[in-house]
């Protein structure tokens, strides 16, 4: 009888190591999941970043082009003014 107790005993603290050892990596498994959606929100946070940044970008490349076109507009008139110059 002594030595079915014993058993008893052995196996209730074998079966409380190994729930410890679950609750430990249960544990882990959640800091993951905790890690896993703090970087899908950075992830969206940098996409959004992104898009910002390429929306300046567009918009100051707007802003090139037009100066761009507004200097050959104005140097066309520069040369056809020089040309009926040279005509008078």
């Amino acid at each position: 009888m002594e030595d079915a107790e014993n058993e008893f005993n052995d196996a209730i603290t074998k079966m409380q190591s190994a729930l410890e050892i679950v609750r430990e990596e249960g544990g882990g498994a959640m800091n993951l999941r905790t890690e896993i959606g703090e970087l899908e929100e950075r992830e969206g946070e940098l996409q959004t970043a992104a898009e910002e940044i390429n929306g300046e970008f567009k918009a100051e490349l707007k802003i090139l082009e037009d100066y761009h076109e507004c200097k050959i507009s104005h140097l066309k008139k520069l040369s056809s003014l020089d040309k009926s110059f040279y005509l008078v």
